[in-house]
């Protein structure tokens, strides 16, 4: 049996995988990383939270531990009533209509937050044990500590609900049928001894126990019980417009970045019971929806009524459904945790899916390939039979094509992303075809996704996460790849750890990537400059017919776009299209990015950014000055105007109000997340390309020809027919060491699959 490290829970991997080297150059009682003399970043080591904060106080007369079987049950029961008069609740408001409406920026926000069928019903699961969680904090008059960390003891195994409960899944391995060599698509049995370990519609973990206002659900409230401040005016408070690119990194940084977040989190959003969207506000948008009228995962956003942009549109309320919730992995009662549609690993899920039905969809079953459309004779994206569209010329919506991830055309350029990754699957099955002509569609298929995730994971930690780690922290972190790396034993997998996404990572630190959206996206002609007629608003692209699959060049002109155009820098500012126009379609406004990003961290009752800086290595402010130097005066300034207290401020916002640290893109709390966080799931991942010492790992020499791939060799790959030239590190702009060289000179190398001509089969 597996068991967890000490304080694992809570302490990130490069803490644990660094210690010896940590404490030689540690301040404070061996307890932080030191990076130089000014600076750390680190994490404390503090006793893990735990139930013993609720069982170890000091009342008498009551003992949690003694809550009997019973009496769970009955609360149980009771819950069940209560989900009842919820379901007849949400009847009433489907009969007068109050859902989302279609042309709405809500509707189209919908639309990326859709929980699917099974999920719906992981969900009222889910709520069930919590109402019955609060129902028995009320019976025995619980403090929120006593709820929330206390009743973690008591399983729903004990009660009636037993049968919700998700056993772990058997692994082939585990029947004496021999290695399993491929990945499962759920992610199921990555770990043979924890098995749902990182497996889709599994629930994220947390850095550090929720500071849900009640315990177990509840909205974080501020530290005197008061309410936050408006998510919008904090927005409209912290962000600024102006325009600040990052000149020595291409936007294709960004793009690649969102194309790995929807890999490892799509959180959704309740829904009523015919999955149509709840709406919060009235139609007009000028206020809440009445209590009698509003449903209970409502979470609206209050618009100031001086909003310099939402005044003149007369709107007061921007709709916010909270996410879904998921059984605790213990199968407990306690504190809400949020489900993760997606497998938690960096497995390609959003090219090939997190369930066999998706996967069954996308597969062409022939030759190892996935499904495809065609436009001027090229492969793209197939498109999707619930659209009833037959020819990609005649799609009119956002909802024609089809992938592993239901967000691929969000924006038309993650659309692109989405295509060249399938093309580039096909080609290796035609090699590996060639090579292996005995091998069937199935053998095929599965040796081309190996190969795929591990071109796909060598690009994320040797081109991308340097961009956002920089080197020294890539090193810190233990992510820097190493030569060779067979027989290294810094590559040996770790079954102990842990790595499913943390609810911090998804809901703030990786959020950084909002700050790098350029607004005005701009495409390239063959010739060099900007086509300005096909260049583009991205508010007026966000969920509509995209010209992907309909104009002639459209494909390689974006692609250009991508290398050629920078991203903005990671700093307060974002472009008005998401601030003020997010998914507004038609319409004049939208939703506010920033907004929702805030909105979401108190509605999974993040605690706030202080006690991140603090877990972080760096020193728990007592007063607002105290975030200096990482946070700048101004700001500083801005933030006490805007919040009671230093405990107050979320950590999105504190988040990207840091400077960022030497040569990473971040500042010091998010490194410390992001770096944790890839670190985790390369070294808890067994089936990561380049971990050793597996049955099913790949040789040296595959290895090898895996770190020849690089996205400037799929982009010369699989442009349309008229990129020729491009700079080797694409995450970057054109210039100096790094400028353009052809697609077929040595500058760019190509992966050798002859490699794998009669490769082993299990």
């Amino acid at each position: 049996m597996v068991k967890r490290r000490p304080f694992l829970s809570c302490i990130p991997l490069f803490l644990i995988s660094l210690i010896d080297s940590i404490q030689s150059n540690s301040h404070r009682n061996n307890r932080q990383i030191h990076f130089d003399s000014e600076e750390t970043i680190g994490r404390s080591l503090f006793r893990p939270f735990s139930q013993e904060v609720a069982l170890l106080g000091n009342r008498t007369g009551f003992d949690i531990r003694f809550i009997t079987n019973e009496q769970l049950d009955k609360e149980v029961s009771q819950a069940s009533d209560r989900m009842n008069d919820i379901i007849h609740f949400e009847e009433v408001l489907l009969e007068n209509e109050i859902r989302i409406q279609p042309n709405t920026p809500s509707f189209s926000h919908l639309k990326i937050v859709q929980p699917s069928i099974g999920a719906q019903q992981l969900a009222r699961e889910a709520l069930l044990v919590i109402e019955a969680t609060l129902r028995l904090q009320k019976r025995f008059n619980l403090t929120p500590e006593e709820t929330g960390l206390g009743l973690t003891i008591h399983s729903i195994r004990q009660t009636i609900t037993f049968p919700a409960c998700r056993s772990r899944p058997p692994c082939m391995e585990h029947f004496g049928t021999g290695i399993v060599k491929y990945r499962t698509i759920d992610g199921s049995c990555n770990n043979l001894e924890q098995t749902s370990w990182g497996m889709t519609r599994s629930t994220f973990q947390r850095i550090l126990p929720p500071a849900y206002s009640d315990g177990v659900f509840a909205p974080r409230v501020a530290t005197d019980g008061s309410n936050l401040p408006s998510a919008r005016l904090v927005s409209l408070s912290i962000v600024s417009h102006h325009d600040a690119p990052r000149v020595d990194l291409s936007l294709l940084g960004m793009v690649f970045g969102q194309f790995v977040d929807h890999d490892l989190t799509f959180t959704p959003t309740f829904v009523l019971s015919d999955s149509s969207g709840i709406e919060c506000c009235t139609t007009d948008g000028g206020a809440m929806l009445p209590d009698g009228l509003r449903h209970p995962q409502c979470f609206s956003i209050d618009i100031p009524a001086d909003d310099p942009f939402y005044r003149p549109f007369n709107q007061r309320c921007m709709n916010f459904v909270r996410t879904t919730p998921g059984l605790r992995p213990d199968c407990n009662f306690g504190y809400a945790e949020q489900l993760n549609e997606l497998t938690h690993w960096l497995d390609g899920s959003q090219i090939y899916g997190s369930d066999a039905e998706t996967l069954e969809k996308l597969r062409e079953f022939r030759q190892g390939r996935l499904r495809s459309a065609r436009i001027n004779g090229q492969e793209i994206v197939p498109l999707d039979p619930k659209s009833n569209i037959t020819q990609p010329e005649d799609c009119n919506t956002s909802s024609c094509y089809m992938a592993g991830d239901i967000r691929l055309s969000e924006q038309p350029q993650l659309t692109v992303m989405h295509t060249l990754w399938l093309r580039e699957h096909n080609r290796i099955a035609a090699e590996l075809s060639r090579f292996n002509p005995d091998w069937n569609d199935e053998i095929v298929f599965q040796e081309t996704r190996r190969i795929v995730i591990a071109e796909y994971q060598f690009i994320i930690y040797n081109e991308f996460l340097p961009i956002i780690l920089g080197k020294r922290y890539m090193d810190m972190f233990n992510l820097t790849l190493s030569q060779p790396s067979y027989y290294n034993d810094a590559n040996k997998y770790d079954a102990t750890i842990d790595p499913s996404i943390h609810n911090e990572f998804a809901t703030a630190a990786y959020r950084m990537g909002h700050s790098l959206i350029q607004g005005l996206v701009k495409l390239f002609s063959q010739n060099g400059q900007v086509n300005e007629d096909r260049s583009f608003s991205l508010s007026s692209m966000l969920d509509t017919a995209s010209p992907f699959g309909k104009e002639a060049a459209w494909m390689d002109e974006a692609l250009r776009g991508l290398l050629e155009q920078p991203m903005q820098n990671f700093d307060s500012s974002f472009t008005p299209e998401v601030t003020n126009k997010l998914f507004r379609g038609g319409k004049s406004f939208g939703l506010d990015l920033v907004a929702l990003n805030i909105q979401r961290g108190r509605d999974h009752g993040l605690p706030g950014y202080n006690s991140y800086r603090e877990i972080c290595g760096m020193k728990r402010a007592d007063h607002f000055r105290g975030f200096s130097p990482q946070i700048s005066p101004d700001m500083i300034s801005q933030l006490k105007h805007i919040y009671r207290s230093v405990d107050d401020v979320d950590l999105f916002v504190g988040g990207i109000l840091e400077t960022p640290v030497h040569d990473s893109l971040v500042g010091p709390t998010f490194l410390c997340i992001i770096g944790d966080q890839f670190a985790r799931l390369r070294k808890a991942d067994r089936f990561f390309y380049d971990i050793n010492h597996q049955l099913h790992s790949f040789n040296q020499r595959q290895i090898d020809e895996i770190r020849k791939a690089s996205l400037a060799r799929i982009i010369c790959d699989h442009n349309d027919g008229t990129i020729h030239m491009i700079q080797p590190q694409v995450f970057r702009t054109a210039g100096g060491i790094n400028s353009k060289k052809r697609c077929d000179g040595p500058a760019i190398p190509r992966p050798d699959f002859s490699l794998w001509a009669g490769e082993p089969i299990f």
